[in-house]
């Protein structure tokens, strides 16, 4: 396979089946088990439903140095010099 050729899908597994399969069952729409992407790209997307897990984000602790933050926080460096503002572990302010 060359670099320019991308790995092919990798069919989901039994387990996986069987795992959305109960999160789905149990409305489970904030779980570990929904973090698996399943949207599709492209013109025949569906819409998303308002309130649905996208990512999970996990924040960085107030008493964690800078150098750390782009570990938690993916920044662009073209905000005029605005970062996001921490308020907690699962609250953040971004500019």
């Amino acid at each position: 396979m060359t670099t320019s050729e991308a790995a092919p899908a990798e069919a989901p597994t039994a387990i996986d089946r069987a795992a959305r399969l109960e999160a789905a069952r149990n409305n489970a729409a904030d779980s570990k088990l929904s973090d698996v992407s399943s949207l599709q790209l492209g013109p025949s997307a569906a819409t998303v439903v308002p309130g649905r897990v996208l990512h999970r984000v996990i924040l960085p602790r107030s008493d964690d140095p800078p150098e750390v933050r782009p570990l938690y926080v993916d920044e662009a460096e073209t905000r005029h010099g605005h970062t996001a503002e921490v308020l907690s572990r699962s609250v953040v302010r971004v500019p």
